[in-house]
């Protein structure tokens, strides 16, 4: 059975005009996956950035907390054992009953 030329014709101007509303849809699908696309790559960028961000502040803290430390254990003054042994051995003044 063969379709008629006329027919044919017709059916090949219809789909040109179908097909150019299939790229448009083709296209708007196109451009909202890159936009989501797009959010989401910044997205975590942003939140890769400020985990960056709190790690170096925590680290920051964390040395300055760990140098206060150090100063409460290191005096600022210099002893030797001469000094200790000018007071003499030490002994309890009474004795709990």
């Amino acid at each position: 059975m063969r379709l008629p030329r006329a027919f044919l014709e017709n059916r090949c101007i219809n789909s040109r005009v179908e097909g150019g509303g299939i790229l448009v849809e083709v296209l708007i699908t196109l451009m909202l996956f890159t936009s989501t696309s797009a959010y989401l790559l910044n997205s975590k960028i942003g939140a890769l950035v400020l985990w960056e961000t709190i790690l170096d502040t925590q680290i920051n803290q964390t040395t300055v907390i760990n140098l206060r430390r150090t100063d409460y254990i290191n005096d600022n003054v210099d002893q030797q054992w001469s000094d200790i042994a000018v007071f003499g051995t030490p002994s309890l003044l009474s004795t709990p009953p």
